[in-house]
């Protein structure tokens, strides 16, 4: 095999190991940076992520212009229940080829992942409500957690008081989605 050859097969070789070293673990400074700048987006709902119509999707639906490392189908969306702007993205899904037990452990590890970052320097709390609690039977919560910003000693800006981050499991007939959405509720 000639130098040339050994080395191209080195250099693929290399490309092909990083991607899927990427694509096995994300770093948390990289999806905390990611999320730092959708949260930046938040005070203007979201408008200045707003990339191309996801009509096909929903009327009221555009692809984010930002990605978080992880997540897939990044979307800005109006809520039609209470008329305010979403971003959310889809961490894995039962079209994914992953079983229940993976996408347990998805969920668990992403949830770990919140529980422990800052956006901006400021860490991020748990936030508690009744929405994915059995009163809420209009949905099909499987598990779900929010968070906000730590505003224990009253030093965040009005603008992002309401900002939330939830991690989803949602279970509607055989479909399963694990889902990232950065909401005011």
């Amino acid at each position: 095999m000639n130098a040339s050859l050994k080395k191209f097969i080195l250099a693929v070789s290399f490309v092909l190991f990083s991607s899927y070293n990427f694509l096995q673990g994300q770093s948390v400074s990289s999806i905390s940076d990611s999320l730092y700048r959708v949260m930046l987006a938040f005070p203007g709902q979201f408008h200045s992520l707003k990339g191309e119509s996801a009509f096909f999707i929903d009327p009221n639906a555009y692809y984010s212009t930002l990605f978080v490392p992880g997540i897939w189908d990044c979307l800005v969306m109006k809520n039609p229940d209470n008329g305010s702007w979403e971003w959310q993205g889809t961490i894995t899904d039962s079209n994914d080829e992953e079983d229940e037990d993976e996408m347990e452990k998805t969920f668990k590890k992403w949830k770990a992942t919140i529980d422990n970052m800052t956006l901006g320097g400021v860490r991020l709390v748990s936030y508690k409500d009744n929405r994915y609690t059995t009163e809420n039977t209009d949905k099909f919560y499987e598990e779900g957690y929010a968070w906000r910003l730590d505003n224990s000693r009253n030093n965040i800006d009005a603008r992002y008081r309401k900002f939330t981050i939830r991690l989803e499991c949602i279970h509607e007939d055989d479909y399963l989605e694990v889902r990232l959405l950065i909401s005011d509720n």
